[in-house]
């Protein structure tokens, strides 16, 4: 096998890993969200009293501020793992590339 075979068996290979690895992350989120939402957030305090309301509000958006930043780095990371894959196909070694007519 040549090694620019090798080199682009190796490449897609990554390529996979990567976008499994975000694909991964999504579903992580995804089941995180799913089991947040799922149950009430429990504070100490009561949640009749302003500060218990006010801390409920707040623990609510910190996880929904984080749910975002997870789903918009496991898309990243899926997205820069179809970006390699696809980088293997368009590249050609430079041995099987046409000449260019001057």
């Amino acid at each position: 096998m040549r090694r620019a075979n090798i080199s682009a068996l190796a490449g897609r290979g990554l390529g996979v890993l990567v976008f499994l690895a975000g694909v991964g992350a999504l579903v992580f989120v995804f089941t995180m969200s799913y089991r947040m939402f799922k149950s009430p957030v429990t504070i100490g305090e009561s949640a009749s009293s302003a500060a218990g309301v006010t801390t409920s509000v707040v623990v609510l958006l910190t996880r929904i501020v984080l749910l975002f930043v997870m789903i918009l780095v496991g898309s990243l990371v899926a997205g820069k793992g179809v970006q390699m894959y696809g980088a293997v196909h368009h590249r050609q070694p430079e041995e099987e590339k046409p000449d260019r007519p001057k």
